[in-house]
């Protein structure tokens, strides 16, 4: 079973193109090392690195939905796939492991301009689906639903 599950925040912001018929976006996921607060400070302090960064990978309106709505630092629940590559860099073979999302869960809080407005933006993309076999999940802001 390939499952990969992951919470953190976004260190780069959404890049999209266009791959034939599909969008294609990615993004580089930080995700917290698990560490004491001493470990953590003296790694800090050697300038050693506190997280993992993951590339992540998300397909169609999935991708135009995270491009849209998500930015460097906003954080995020990928629900998805491993995969593997290889490559030759310098001459050197290098391996490469990525998640290849099937779903994305916007976990920070909408941003105070646009409020409703961009509620009901994100419904209606969710609702239709834009493309995507796989809409994007939006953290539910009132006890009604939006479609």
């Amino acid at each position: 079973m390939n499952n990969a599950s992951l919470v953190g925040n976004l260190a780069t912001d959404v890049t999209t193109r266009e791959a034939g018929d599909n969008t294609v976006g990615n993004f580089l996921l930080a995700i917290s090392r698990p560490m004491s607060k001493d470990d953590r400070e003296a790694a800090e302090a050697a300038g050693r690195q506190t997280a993992d960064f993951i590339r992540v990978t998300v397909w169609n309106g999935q991708a135009k939905s995270c491009a849209q709505y998500l930015s460097k630092g906003k954080k995020v629940s990928v629900e998805g796939s491993l995969r593997s590559s290889t490559f030759e860099k310098d001459g050197e073979k290098r391996y490469s492991l990525e998640v290849n999302a099937q779903r994305v869960e916007f976990l920070s809080p909408r941003d105070g301009n646009g409020g409703q407005a961009q509620a009901e933006q994100e419904a209606a993309a969710v609702a239709s689906g834009e493309g995507s076999e796989a809409p994007v999940e939006q953290p539910a802001q009132t006890d009604e639903i939006p479609f």
